[in-house]
């Protein structure tokens, strides 16, 4: 089974949806939906381009957030098995 999690921010010209929802739910499973706010954080993404800065900096900020790729990375490690010494050896 397909499984999807939904990280969204909810402000700015461009922001996610509260909650997301399987077209097949027999076919993908939702793991979560995880709200960021960066309304009162400090912006940290001055290589991106000007317009992004401007026009889409909370989005921006979710795509560049450190906290948000570990969060994913935790999701997707809880969903495999795991590794045993004699799969790992040459």
């Amino acid at each position: 089974m397909a499984q999807a999690a939904n990280f969204y921010q909810p402000y700015g010209l461009l922001r996610g949806r509260a909650a997301i929802r399987a077209t097949y739910p027999t076919r993908t499973r939702i793991i979560g939906n995880f709200r960021s706010d960066y309304k009162a954080s400090d912006y940290n993404c001055e290589h991106y381009p000007w317009y992004d800065r401007v026009f889409v900096k909370a989005n921006t900020q979710i795509e560049y957030d450190v906290s948000v790729w570990r969060h994913a990375e935790t999701l997707i490690r809880s969903d495999l098995a795991p590794v045993t010494a004699r799969e790992t050896e040459p």
